[in-house]
Formats: C-alpha cells, structure tokens, sequence
C-alpha cells in the first residue's frame, strides 16, 4: 500500500484535504467544533480530531522553518547574527588599604 504524503494521522482514513474541509464545515462563532468532526469522520473522540489538526500545524510550520534555512542569501544581504551581544560591563578595580594612611597614623 502506498503511503500518501498528504496524510498525517493513521487513526482516520481521511485525506488531509477532507480533514480540513470538514473543520471548515464545522466552524461556529471562529472556534472548530471537533466533536462534530469527530462525529462525521469517525474518530474516536473531539480530542482525537483537535490533536490531528496540531499536528498538522506544527507539520507545516517546521516545513517552513527548514525551508528558510536552507535558502541561501540574496546579493548584497548582510549575514545578521541572531545570538544577541551582551555589552561588558565595566568593573572597578578593587580597593587595597594603602600603607601610607597606615604609616601616617604611627608617626604622630
């Protein structure tokens, strides 16, 4: 059996087309409603639906992350560093006990 690469989850047989679909279908108020997801494509619970459509976000996301570091630098582009620099600080020396306060105070 071939493995498409479209599908991300082995819990439903559905494609990640009609998964996305069918989360559009149910969208009430802006918020998906994945009981009934779940209900119409068979899983197992809302749980179970809601968990398929993270993984696929975090799926694509990551695609994108390895795509832009893989893209070489355009002409004229400045290789910027993303580890921010800490400024140094500026230390004191420390402070010895002089030895002619000391000797001072003896001869009087």
């Amino acid at each position: 059996m071939k493995a498409s690469s479209s599908t991300i989850s082995r819990g439903s047989g559905a494609d990640n087309e009609t998964f996305l679909l069918c989360c559009l279908e149910h969208v009430q108020d802006l918020k998906i409603d994945f009981a009934a997801v779940a209900k119409d494509l068979g899983y197992s619970s809302a749980t179970a639906a809601g968990n398929r459509l993270r993984n696929m976000r975090r799926k694509i996301q990551s695609d994108k992350g390895e795509k832009q570091k893989e893209a070489p630098a355009l002409k004229g582009e400045k290789d910027i560093d993303t580890k921010p620099k800490t400024a140094k600080i500026a230390r004191g020396t420390k402070r010895k006990k002089t030895a002619s306060a000391d000797e001072n105070d003896d001869s009087e």
